[in-house]
């Protein structure tokens, strides 16, 4: 891989990154350092990290399923849940000694 290629996908990654964490330490060292303009600063400076935060935490729930995730191994619990409802109160009132004494 060449030089400028590295340089560029480091570009390419921290970029936005960086420049959130320069913009939020501005902005709080802006918002100890003074009052009036200082404070109009510091809250011009933390607006964009909050703001970049709200958007990428939204996307994120719009983009999330209301179905649980399939993973390999959960066929278990899928069987589990298609078993007939009348079959599990039965054996969720069982007694506790039962339930012990019960051969599977």
């Amino acid at each position: 891989m060449s030089d400028f290629s590295e340089r560029s996908a480091f570009r390419h990654v921290w970029l936005w990154p960086l420049a959130l964490a320069v913009s939020s330490t501005f902005g709080l060292a802006s918002a100890l350092v003074g009052d009036g303009i200082w404070d109009m600063l510091a809250w011009l400076s933390l607006a964009p990290p909050l703001i970049v935060s709200s958007l990428a935490w939204g996307r994120s729930r719009a983009g999330r399923s209301r179905e649980p995730s399939r993973r390999p191994g959960d066929e278990s619990i899928v069987r589990f849940r298609r078993c007939s409802p009348s079959l599990l109160d039965k054996s969720l009132r069982m007694p506790r000694r039962d339930r012990r004494n019960r051969k599977s």
